[in-house]
């Protein structure tokens, strides 16, 4: 399945998780799912997987010093881009010349800053998150949708979506399966 938009009646975009189809896909391309309770049930199992003992191994792994002063500089310098955007189309403190001037840097530094922790492998992006569940909630609310991604990504490899039994009614939670081996930690 894979993320696209489409409309639904003629007032409502929603997005959706469409089967991939073609030569090489099981799939006939006919069938989709909405994303938003799709997203949420993901979202809740790879919390509950990360609240758990896999996200201690993972830090073990990860938790060097310097790895993790990488990931919160990281962090701080996406916090500092969006603040400059801020300063510059809603404050309108920064001129053009300035704005430009800090956007770059700061891109520069995430930039380098993510190759760094990708060479320290797909998991790295956890070395910054918080170590009890309602932390690890409260960051999760607050994240960007790429940065979620990121998360999503470094946990599990894919999910499936069983078919359907029933028509109507929303998305069964049974449906959503993560498969054992579709784990990364």
């Amino acid at each position: 399945m894979e993320v696209r938009g489409h409309q639904a009646g003629s007032r409502y975009r929603c997005d959706a998780y469409n089967q991939r189809a073609g030569r090489d896909e099981p799939g006939c391309g006919k069938v989709a799912v909405m994303a938003e309770p799709v997203d949420g049930l993901v979202a809740a199992r790879v919390l509950d997987r990360l609240a758990g003992p896999w996200l201690h191994q993972v830090r073990r792994q990860l938790d060097t010093a310097e790895l993790r002063a990488v990931a919160e500089q990281r962090e701080a310098d996406r916090q500092a881009l969006v603040q400059i955007a801020q300063d510059r189309f809603v404050d309108r403190t920064l001129d053009v010349r300035a704005y430009l001037e800090v956007k770059g840097e700061l891109e520069r530094r995430i930039a380098d800053a993510d190759r760094r922790l990708d060479a320290d492998g797909s998991t790295a992006v956890l070395a910054g998150l918080p170590r009890l569940r309602i932390e690890l909630d409260r960051t999760w609310e607050v994240a960007a949708v790429e940065q979620r991604r990121e998360i999503v990504r470094a946990v599990v490899r894919h999910v499936v979506i069983r078919p359907a039994t029933r028509r109507g009614a929303g998305l069964d939670p049974e449906r959503v399966v993560i498969p054992p081996d579709a784990w990364r930690v």
